[in-house]
């Protein structure tokens, strides 16, 4: 699972798209107008996961379509037999009245290759 990841996720108000990256069971990424920051679990194909998203750009609109401060979501999702995909539901836990489904793919396996 460790490695950087592309996802796209969307709900009936919105879509959006980011990447993370995913090392030791803690996640770090972002897209264009919020961070994400939080922790994941894997237990054979089932990937778990809790995450802090935060707006750095008070004039973006969230996948949920609102404008918070912060908000945090659950993932519960299934990794592919190759360990290169994964497909995912987050469920906001702060109010949200959605489920987004999130899709992701490996882009990376380590960032050690870059430097």
């Amino acid at each position: 699972m460790d490695g950087l990841w592309i996802a796209r996720f969307s709900t009936p108000l919105n879509f959006g798209g980011g990447v993370a990256y995913f090392n030791d069971g803690r996640i770090y990424g972002g897209d264009s107008g919020y961070t994400y920051i939080g922790h994941f679990s894997t237990d054979g194909e089932a990937l778990h996961a809790d995450v802090s998203v935060n707006p750095y750009d008070p004039s973006a609109t969230d996948v949920f379509g609102g404008r918070e401060t912060e908000f945090h979501i659950h993932l519960e999702g299934i990794i592919s037999a190759d360990g290169l995909s994964t497909i995912a539901n987050g469920y906001a836990t702060t109010g949200k009245s959605y489920s987004a489904p999130i899709t992701g793919v490996k882009f990376m396996v380590s960032l050690e290759k870059v430097y």
